[in-house]
This record gives structure tokens, sequence and C-alpha cells, in this order.
């Protein structure tokens, strides 16, 4: 099928491009959060520029949290109200993949951070044992759902250009 262009002079695939390319604006600004905390932790450990009295600011530890927040947004939002026009097209399954992959991720990432915050509101915590391993929950299940997330979106964004449907059947995991 050809790229239909709509009244607003966009054609489909670049609908479905802009929608691909805002999610993946989470996965990136959550990698290079992690890279700038790891390299202030290498220089805190290895004693560079005094790093241990200059910690990263509160902006930048949560400022990569409301940009993936506003990308997954942003897509979604997109998604949304383009997908009535993508219907017909080989795009309508991109927009439901891009749907169903911000749906699977706020869930991932509301699960992460309710355990995160149970880490301050239950007492004696550490004695409970459950600290750790809410801990452990989280330092494991974000990374794991930005690297899902990463790859789902690549594949995504490169069937687009290239003009294919995401797959056979849209609702699949990968």
């Amino acid at each position: 099928m050809t790229c239909e262009t709509h009244e607003s002079g966009a054609s489909a695939k670049t609908w479905t491009i802009i929608v691909w390319a805002s999610m993946l604006l989470g996965p990136v600004a959550f990698f290079l959060s992690l890279l700038s905390f790891g390299v202030w932790l290498v220089g805190m450990g290895a004693g560079w520029w005094g790093a241990s009295e200059n910690p990263p600011s509160d902006s930048a530890i949560f400022g990569p949290i409301i940009a993936v927040i506003l990308a997954e947004a942003i897509g979604a939002i997109v998604a949304y109200v383009r997908r009535g026009e993508l219907a017909g097209s080989p795009f309508a399954s991109h927009a439901n993949s891009a749907i169903q992959t911000f749906w699977i991720m706020f869930a991932g990432f509301a699960v992460s951070i309710c355990l995160a915050f149970s880490l301050m509101f239950v007492p004696n915590i550490e004695a409970a044992g459950f600290g750790v391993g809410a801990l452990l929950i989280v330092l494991f299940t974000l990374p794991l759902l930005f690297i899902w997330k990463t790859f789902r979106v690549a594949k995504g964004l490169r069937r687009a250009m290239k003009g294919e449907p995401i797959a056979d059947d849209p609702n699949r995991w990968s």
C-alpha cells in the first residue's frame, strides 16, 4: 500500500516515524542518566574532581524520569490521535504496537516505583528483609524494561522507515 498524505500534509509513514522516534527518547534519556550517574560514582570512588562534594543535583536525577514520562505520553497520544487515519494502511499495526508498548512500560514503571517508595514508608524495613529485595527488583526491572522497550521501538522504527507493518500479530510482546 502507498502512504497517503492527509489534510495535515504529513503522510502515514511520517506520523508513524514521529510516534516511534518520540518513544525512543525515553530510553535514550534513561541510558544517559545511568551513564552520568555511573561517571559520578566512578569519580567519587577514584577521588576525581571532588565528586564526593558535588553529588548530582535533583534535576540531573529526576530530569530524565520526567523526560521519559513526557516522551512516552507524547508517543502514545500521537498514536491514539492518528490511529484512525492510519487504519487500513500498513502503519495501523504500528499505532497499536506503540500504544501497547506505552501501557506495558507504564505498568512496569508504576510497579517499580511503588516498590522503591515502599522502601521509604515501611518501618524497620531492614529487619523485614524486604528493603533489599525491593531495591533489587527496582534495579533490575527498570533497566530490563528499558532494554525491552528500546529493542521494540527500534524494530518498529526500522519497519516504519521501510513502510512495512509491525508484524503479522501486532499484539506480540517482541
